[in-house]
């Protein structure tokens, strides 16, 4: 009865041990966007120069000094634009499928920079960046809903570089982990607020997403915003 007992554990060691060792390597399945819902390739920016009295106006950009404009357009160069960080070259929404759940990205490509010597602040690079701001379908249709005013709010906020190496999938792997952290980053994460307001003219006033603690105790949309038609904007969010 012993050896009986002793040749049933090796036979059911050897079994689960060849089942371990044999089973097949699987990478995880890539995410993927889903749907392309809607883009932005051209917005006015506004700011009050509180100096001259002035509205300035720029394409894609929110700066109040009017020195740095084109001669012939509301254009600055994109090393002016690398140093606000309200700019942008295209804003897209996206959507993606994540364990059975519709996300909506909000995708902007933009300018930026950095100094390759920051101590002494010389020689700035610039360079072009995305970041990817991710909402609930819930969250997304109130932008679909709202009467007058909103503040979106996320912790879900990708950011690449947009180099010769880039692919379309950075952003997706990188928007694939923040999800899949998403319980743990809960308790640290930086909220993003993206606020749209809707003018006495029936016009979108907006400004890109930001880090809220800083962004929603300064900003103002009696200051600066940028605008374009609801027409625009319903092209923007797929309505």
């Amino acid at each position: 009865m012993k050896g009986v007992i002793t040749s049933f554990i090796v036979f059911f060691l050897f079994t689960n041990t060849y089942t371990i060792f044999s089973q097949e390597r699987v990478n995880k399945e890539n995410l993927k966007f889903k749907e392309n819902i809607g883009e932005l390739l051209s917005a006015k920016g506004w700011e009050y120069n509180t100096s001259t009295g002035d509205w300035v106006g720029y394409n894609n950009l929110i700066e109040g000094d009017a020195r740095w404009k084109d001669e012939n357009t509301d254009d600055a160069s994109d090393y002016i634009k690398s140093h606000r960080e309200q700019n942008f070259i295209k804003l897209e929404f996206k959507t993606i499928e994540y364990k059975n759940e519709i996300y909506y990205v909000l995708l902007v490509s933009k300018w930026n920079g950095r100094y390759n010597y920051p101590a002494i602040r010389k020689d700035w690079i610039t360079f072009k960046q995305l970041e990817g701001f991710i909402y609930t379908e819930e969250q997304f249709n109130e932008l679909k809903s709202f009467e007058k005013e909103i503040d979106l709010v996320t912790i879900n906020q990708i950011s690449t570089h947009i180099d010769d190496d880039y692919t379309i999938q950075d952003p997706l792997d990188r928007i694939q982990y923040t999800l899949e952290h998403i319980q743990e980053r809960s308790k640290y994460a930086s909220k993003y607020l993206f606020p749209v307001r809707i003018s006495d003219e029936g016009l979108i006033r907006f400004l890109i997403p930001d880090i809220k603690s800083s962004y929603k105790e300064n900003y103002d949309f009696s200051k600066y915003y940028f605008e374009i038609t609801m027409e625009d904007w319903n092209k923007l969010i797929g309505k």
